[in-house]
């Protein structure tokens, strides 16, 4: 499980670098909002592997789930201050 967990973060990570470049390099984004796109891509990315590769004997992926695997991912991820970070 180990190596499932890890494989789908370090998908994650190369994905969000690829899209922060593309937004900012091709789309011409400035690079705070192509941050939070990037960053919010890899966390449903993540989320979807996870849930149907890495922990799929922990029954089906919800909303309420995805909730809070999205709140506790993002503050994280962007280096935001926030009182939802966890």
């Amino acid at each position: 499980m180990i190596t499932r967990f890890v494989i789908v973060g370090c998908l994650g990570f190369v994905l969000q670098l690829l899209a922060l470049w593309a937004l900012t390099s091709l789309a011409g984004w400035p690079w705070l909002p192509a941050t939070a796109a990037a960053v919010e891509l890899a966390v449903v990315h993540n989320f979807v592997w996870h849930e149907h590769w890495t922990w799929r004997d922990r029954g089906e992926a919800s909303w309420t789930r995805f909730a809070r695997f999205n709140g506790c991912g993002f503050p994280r991820s962007s280096r935001m201050r926030s009182p939802w970070a966890c």
